[in-house]
């Protein structure tokens, strides 16, 4: 579903709701999910790392990322940060 509130009219998207399964936390995906799209420019991925920010503060750091068109992001995580 589409609110054009905000999104159509400012060009601004915005995470409403995770939605989780097989027991993950919702820090946990958004502190990962945050940490990969933080280097993307895309609106979505700004979306989920903007929220990951404003809900949990801090992101482990990727140690590279590559994007390919129409293939997504690649990304390496470090395991502490």
């Amino acid at each position: 579903m589409l609110d054009k509130t905000g999104t159509v009219t400012e060009g601004r998207i915005e995470l409403v709701d995770v939605v989780l399964l097989n027991g993950a936390s919702r820090a946990d995906v958004l502190r990962l999910g945050g940490a990969v799209e933080a280097a993307s420019e895309h609106p979505v991925a700004r979306a989920v790392a903007d929220a990951a920010l404003r809900e949990i503060g801090s992101m482990p750091k990727s140690r590279s990322s590559a994007t390919s068109p129409a293939s997504g992001l690649a990304d390496s995580l470090k395991t502490t940060g």
